[in-house]
């Protein structure tokens, strides 16, 4: 089957342009691009592996959810060039034209089948109709992101999320750019709320006063204990982008002539505020399941565009319905989940994987009745006396400090009133170095939940009966209260 892809921008302009987006490339759309040999940039000690997500909520909720499959950011100046020289490489055809309007309108009736993936106004509005119940009226949201020296990435290396209902959402991300692995920085701001004067701001012309206003937009968040005051900056003037996005459904098929139409795919179909992450894999799946369509039929009529339009918004809804829900102030059940991550590692896992399967996602937040049913299946299987793998973590990196002698991350992870206490007696964090016959892996791990905010985490390691009392604070999570230990006489 010949395929013809036009395009009104070179590679060279692609990569030559300003800040295009800032897309996540979750796991399924990750497989399809190992299906077609296109995943350039595997690296393995580079990219979303988790979330650490943090809510403005009273009190604050915090929890790291952790992905079975990374996820990627890597900056589509790259990107796009580096999959048309695939296109290119493998055979196909590239038209270079002046804008959309000129490839379907001149060329058009010259295929079978024409599929319109450039979003944005003019060709978009004219050729496929906005569906009213399904879109949106106005932006939802002052957007602003940028790519930036300076800002250390999140340990382990993920995705940190900041929701502050009423003000809006702040998304720190590891990109790959042009310049190599930087820091993502995005905005995502209420009209008319506390933060909306800053991103507001054009700062295409000052990228000082964008480091400044981002500065000021992370006091007191964890990214700004990242920042480095001496290093941080925009990489380069053009790795800023700013606007506004209002949520569009259109109808997605026109016809062009006499047995001639155009389908469309992406944005010029289903443009989404990019407050869930899922513009870009929403249309690598649709251009996946458009494309085995294509295969699949010999005839492109009415009643192919037709069949189309009802499977697109089959894989459409949920994103739509769930963006829609995120963009509104967080309904209670949303919280009962955020509330239950923070307890239980389970629960933040199988909410950040959602992320990579929106239909499982909105299934599990769309109303009360489907988040209880969702916390209830997950949790049903969470014994209280095996640990989960948050647990765990926090211990060893308690053991590994204490092993090592560093008394700031000793303070770090001890309660400002923890005790050490072993056979010699107690001291506070930050004290002589642990003996290092001590050290080695735990065996036998087990936790009790004391209360919704106390763990005891108890285990052996090399000839001594160890336990650690855990504290959850509101504000900076949990801490170790009290560690003891003491020889073991079974051993």
């Amino acid at each position: 089957m010949a395929v013809t892809l036009y395009t009104d921008r070179t590679p060279a302009q692609i990569r030559d342009g300003r800040l295009p987006n800032n897309v996540c490339r979750f796991g399924r759309t990750r497989e399809r691009e190992r299906a077609l040999g296109v995943d350039h940039w595997n690296f393995p000690d580079f990219g979303m592996n988790c979330a650490h997500v943090r809510v403005g909520a009273d009190p604050p909720i915090a929890f790291r959810g952790d992905l079975r499959s990374r996820a990627a950011f890597v900056d589509f100046r790259l990107y796009l060039p580096r999959l048309l020289a695939d296109y290119r490489d493998r055979g196909g055809v590239v038209v270079e034209v002046a804008d959309a309007r000129t490839a379907v309108t001149r060329f058009g009736g010259d295929h079978a089948l024409t599929v319109v993936a450039t979003g944005g106004r003019g060709l978009g509005d004219e050729l496929f109709p906005r569906i009213p119940e399904r879109s949106a009226d106005r932006p939802a949201r002052l957007l602003m992101a940028g790519l930036f020296h300076g800002v250390a990435h999140t340990d382990p290396m993920g995705m940190h999320l900041e929701i502050v209902p009423g003000a809006g959402e702040i998304f720190q991300t590891p990109v790959y750019s042009l310049i190599g692995r930087v820091a993502g920085v995005t905005f995502e701001a209420v009209p008319d709320g506390p933060w909306s004067d800053l991103v507001g701001r054009n700062y295409y012309d000052d990228p000082r006063a964008c480091a400044d206003a981002v500065r000021e937009l992370t006091a007191g968040t964890e990214i700004a204990d990242r920042l480095d005051p001496r290093q941080f900056a925009l990489t380069r003037p053009l790795d800023l982008l700013q606007g506004t996005v209002t949520s569009t459904v259109r109808v997605p098929w026109a016809q062009l002539g006499p047995d001639r139409y155009a389908v469309a795919v992406g944005d010029a179909a289903v443009l989404n505020d990019p407050v869930t992450g899922q513009g870009g894999n929403l249309a690598v799946t649709a251009a996946w399941e458009l494309g085995r369509a294509i295969v699949d039929e010999t005839v492109f009529d009415e009643r192919f565009c037709r069949e189309w339009a009802d499977r697109l918004w089959e894989m459409s809804r949920d994103v739509t319905e769930w963006t829609s829900s995120a963009l509104g102030p967080p309904p209670d059940q949303v919280f009962d989940v955020f509330r239950a991550a923070a307890k239980h590692q389970e629960v933040a896992d199988a909410y950040l994987d959602n992320f990579d399967d929106p239909r499982a996602m909105w299934s599990a937040m769309a109303t009360p009745q489907r988040a209880a049913a969702f916390l209830d299946r997950v949790i049903a299987g969470i014994s209280a006396q095996i640990p989960d793998r948050a647990v765990v973590d926090r211990e060893l990196r308690l053991l590994d400090a204490l092993r090592s002698g560093r008394p700031q991350t000793i303070s770090a992870l001890m309660a400002p009133d923890g005790v050490l206490v072993d056979e010699h007696g107690c001291r506070s964090p930050g004290g002589r170095q642990w003996n290092p016959d001590a050290a080695g892996p735990p065996v036998g791990l087990s936790v009790v939940r004391l209360t919704d905010s106390a763990e005891l985490v108890t285990y052996r390691q090399r000839g001594r009966h160890c336990s650690t009392v855990w504290r959850r604070d509101p504000n900076i999570g949990w801490t170790a209260a009290v560690h003891h230990r003491s020889p073991n006489p079974e051993e």
